[in-house]
């Protein structure tokens, strides 16, 4: 397993709407609202590369 930051999410990979401060961390990184993640997050899955992939198309 590898080792994680304090401030990073558990699973990098992954984005875990359940985890409060997964949802903050990713919210900061990618500079959307709470609301913004969750839908995208709905729509397209939870994994972090697409998610940022969607973000970074509309940025």
């Amino acid at each position: 397993m590898a080792k994680v930051e304090p401030d990073q999410p558990a699973e990098p990979g992954r984005i875990d709407v359940d985890s409060r401060s997964d949802v903050a961390w990713w919210c900061r990184k990618l500079q959307c609202t709470e609301e913004e993640l969750r839908y995208v997050v709905k729509r397209y899955g939870a994994a972090a590369k697409d998610i940022e992939a969607f973000f970074s198309n509309f940025r």
